[in-house]
């Protein structure tokens, strides 16, 4: 059915209104978007866009997928940044646990480093 591809293809259609203008953002030429968008609204059995010499309006179909699928897919590009910040260690979190008496001396300090040095790092 429906892939990760085609979501983002209807919503960048409906955000510029142009199945030109979403195939240069999105990289792939108008021909190859064009035949995807037919072969989602063939599985479907509804026209997602009405194409006019001004451009590609949604129906209420594609209005109905950008609503649903474009907060999903932000979470997933968030969730990819944030794995990628992971994996380089850009963020994440530690404890550390000190005495009294090694807390001014040592602990302020070294906190203060490395919050300086990752500042998406929690403590």
């Amino acid at each position: 059915m429906m892939d990760f591809r085609q979501l983002r293809q209807v919503i960048e259609i409906c955000r510029l209104g142009s199945f030109v203008r979403a195939a240069n953002v999105l990289g792939v030429t108008q021909p190859a978007l064009s035949r995807s968008i037919a072969r989602l609204e063939q599985q479907l059995g509804v026209a997602l866009f009405k194409r006019d010499s001004y451009g590609a309006r949604p129906t209420p179909f594609a209005e109905h997928i950008v609503k649903r699928a474009e907060p999903t897919l932000n979470d997933i590009s968030a969730l990819v940044q944030e794995v990628l910040a992971l994996a380089q260690g850009q963020t994440g979190s530690i404890s550390i646990g000190v005495g009294a008496a090694a807390r001014e001396i040592v602990a302020v300090p070294l906190v203060v480093k490395l919050l300086i040095a990752i500042p998406g790092l929690r403590i």
